[in-house]
């Protein structure tokens, strides 16, 4: 949770509009600068979201997935609400939400979908009849 916080911080800070439009508009002309970034930027985010996610994966906390998958879908949802908050007329349906509002949304879903399966009990198993 506290890797969310942080980074819908950023998204919803002045700073990320022109620096997400800068990224995606100028780094295709830096090939160096563009490989920089994906290792050291948004790399490093995923490379710890990982670290995270096969920790909680060890203690039986998140369900058995590929953490890369879970860190770039996690880090792809941050970063497309973070665009609509700032624009919300690309999405109405966020228009009339707090920044709270949208991160719990968020989070609900994000959670929801990597928390491990409930173990069946023995009335859910079929029976070998």
């Amino acid at each position: 949770n506290s890797f969310m916080d942080a980074h819908w911080r950023f998204m919803c800070s002045p700073k990320f509009p022109p620096l997400h439009r800068w990224v995606h508009a100028e780094l295709n002309a830096y090939p160096d600068l563009a490989a920089f970034y994906g290792d050291e930027v948004f790399g490093r985010g995923r490379r710890l979201l990982r670290s995270i996610l096969e920790r909680g994966m060890a203690s039986g906390e998140f369900r058995r997935m590929d953490p890369g998958v879970a860190a770039r879908m996690l880090i792809a949802v941050l970063t497309t609400y973070g665009n609509w908050r700032h624009r919300p007329v690309l999405c109405d349906s966020i228009g009339n939400k707090s920044d709270h509002q949208l991160l719990d949304e968020i989070k609900d879903f994000y959670m929801t979908a990597i928390r491990p399966a409930p173990a069946a009990s023995a009335s859910t198993l079929p029976s070998r009849s």
